[in-house]
């Protein structure tokens, strides 16, 4: 019998802050094309606020942050004490619905590697978008080499999950194939999906993705 993957691990990401560098590119040029400057957006997952600062830079500055870790948020408190950050607790978005004209989740779905807690995810970023709102994604694909083949199949032998894989240091992560993506993004129309190469928290390279979609009315 699978053995069910651990749903709560604020632990490992409060331990985290501060030591794991987030390096996923924002394109600013697509987002600008999609999501005009005086939307409302919202960042999930959005750790010490990195993509904040970015988005405060480039003009979009009805931007807020939200993540479960206090320890990512106190430190994007700590530099970027002009954005709006807080910490919520998983489950329901406390925002009402429709408040936002864009969603981003950027290296948050593969800390979510159970297919409930994601679908519940996805539900939440429905209600909480504006009609026609975009969501932006970027996130690591299935990976194609020796090691990651092994923890797959380790993670899948374990957890009944292909994709799903567990690093020494105490945290179960989660790799996507695009079956997978068109599961979670039923109800929004792709209007981009560009691979791109990435370097993963542990400075590994790797193959991620970056996904635009807008929310069909």
């Amino acid at each position: 019998m699978a053995e069910p993957i651990a749903r709560d691990q604020r632990p490992y990401w409060n331990r985290a802050a501060g030591v794991k560098e987030f390096t996923h590119p924002f394109n600013s040029e697509l987002f600008e094309k999609h999501v005009p400057r005086d939307v409302r957006v919202l960042d999930l997952g959005c750790g010490t606020g990195r993509l904040g600062g970015v988005l405060h830079d480039q003009g979009w500055r009805h931007y807020a942050g939200a993540d479960s870790a206090e320890e990512m948020v106190a430190l994007g408190l700590a530099d970027h004490p002009a954005l709006d950050l807080r910490v919520i607790e998983p489950g329901p978005l406390p925002w009402p619905d429709g408040t936002f004209g864009a969603v981003l989740l950027f290296s948050l779905l593969t800390c979510i590697p159970d297919d409930r807690d994601q679908d519940a995810l996805l539900a939440e970023v429905w209600r909480v978008l504006k009609a026609d709102g975009v969501l932006y994604v970027s996130d690591l694909l299935i990976q194609d080499d020796d090691r990651n083949r092994e923890r797959y199949a380790a993670g899948e032998k374990r957890h009944g999950t292909f994709g799903v894989f567990e690093l020494p240091e105490g945290v179960v992560l989660r790799h996507f194939t695009r079956e997978r993506l068109d599961e979670l993004t039923l109800g929004f129309e792709w209007h981009a999906f560009e691979r791109v190469d990435v370097v993963t928290m542990n400075a590994n390279p790797a193959q991620g993705f970056q996904l635009l979609a807008r929310k069909r009315p």
